[in-house]
C-alpha cells in the first residue's frame, strides 16, 4: 500500500549539486571498479510550523523510477512506502526536530542503484521517531547531479544544516 503522501508535491530543502561520478573518478584517480558507493550525512532542524513533513531524497531532480520504504519504530511505529524518492523518515505530530540521517547508495552501473539507511528525529516534547530504509532508484545513468533533499510542505524551513558526502571504495575517500 502507498502511504497518503504519494500525491503530494515536494518542496526542495536542500541539495548536493556537485556530484558527478565522473569528475570523482578524475578528480582522485580511481576507476569505475574501485567506487562502490556513495555515503551521504545530513544533520539539521525542523522547524515544523505545525507541519508532518515527509522527507525523500532525489538523484537529479528525477521524481519517478523509486521505489521506497521505512519502518518507523520509537514513540509510535508504522510502515511507509513512496515511489517518488528515497524515504528516510519524517517528523512527527507537528512538531520541531532535530533529524540526522546516513543513506548509503551505490554506483556501480546496474539497472537499479540500490539505497539503505537510518534516520533519527527527535521532537521539541522529547518523543523520537527512528527510521530504518529501503529503496532503488531505477536509472543507470552515470552523472549524478545533484543529490536532493525534499519535504512535503512548503512552509518547513530547516536550520543548522550539516551535510557530508564520501565515497565508499576500498578505502573512504571524502570530499
Amino acid at each position: 500500500m502507498v502511504s497518503e503522501f504519494e500525491n503530494k508535491e515536494f518542496d526542495e530543502l536542500i541539495e548536493f549539486d556537485e556530484f558527478n561520478i565522473d569528475e570523482v573518478l578524475r578528480e582522485t584517480g580511481l576507476s569505475e571498479k574501485d567506487l562502490g558507493r556513495v555515503i551521504l550525512q545530513w544533520d539539521g532542524h525542523v522547524l515544523a510550523h505545525g507541519n508532518d513533513d515527509k522527507m525523500i531524497v532525489r538523484c537529479n531532480h528525477q521524481n519517478y523510477s523509486y521505489r521506497s520504504f521505512v519502518l518507523m519504530d520509537g514513540d509510535h511505529h508504522v510502515g511507509e512506502w513512496s515511489k517518488r524518492g528515497l524515504y528516510i523518515g519524517r517528523n512527527g505530530w507537528g512538531l520541531d526536530a532535530y533529524f540526522s540521517f546516513t543513506l548509503t547508495l551505490t554506483l556501480l552501473k546496474f539497472n537499479k542503484r540500490l539505497a539503505f539507511g537510518q534516520s533519527t528525529f527527535v521532537h521539541s516534547d522529547e518523543r523520537i521517531l527512528g527510521y530504518t530504509f529501503h529503496g532503488f532508484w531505477d536509472n543507470p545513468t552515470n552523472v549524478i547531479t545533484p543529490i536532493t533533499l525534499y519535504h512535503t510542505s512548503p512552509n518547513t524551513t530547516i536550520k543548522r544544516s550539516f551535510k557530508k558526502l564520501a565515497y565508499l571504495t576500498e578505502s573512504l575517500v571524502t570530499i
